[in-house]
């Protein structure tokens, strides 16, 4: 019965292959994530840039889409400014990976935004701090 159980360096290897497993799989679905709020910035953006106006029914088109997809209008503004300050979802990709690697998440890049950007005064244009893009984003 003995003659079964794993010898140490095997089990280690084990470990080690499930621990990689999960760090991959766990990595694509918070990159699935980033691109399903990237394309719904996108998308909004696309339709209706002037997001503040107020002619759909009497209410910001932020507002109006807060209550019709559920989700709240620090994210909606949240999916829209990710996709004004990325062009492309590759530049959030490879920001991702040259800055945070496998540990990279929506969350860590709404405050890469909102917490390290600086904000030029004359125009809606901002530089990141840490990857020294620029994009637009709203003020």
């Amino acid at each position: 019965m003995t003659d079964n159980l794993p010898t140490q360096d095997s089990y280690q290897k084990l470990v080690e292959d499930c621990n990689e497993l999960l760090i991959e799989h766990t990595f694509r679905a918070v990159l699935e994530v980033i691109e399903g709020n990237y394309a719904v910035g996108k998308r909004i953006l696309a339709e209706n840039y002037d997001l503040e106006r107020s002619k759909i029914y009497g209410e910001s088109v932020i507002k109006r889409l807060s209550n019709d997809i559920g989700r709240s209008e620090r994210t909606i503004r949240r999916f829209v400014n990710v996709a004004k300050f990325y062009p492309q979802l590759s530049d959030i990709i490879s920001y991702a990976n040259k800055e945070d690697g496998k540990t990279i998440s929506w969350s860590k890049i709404c405050k890469q935004l909102e917490g390290g950007v600086e904000q030029k005064e004359t125009e809606e244009w901002v530089t990141c701090i840490n990857c020294k893009g620029k994009g637009k984003v709203k003020k």
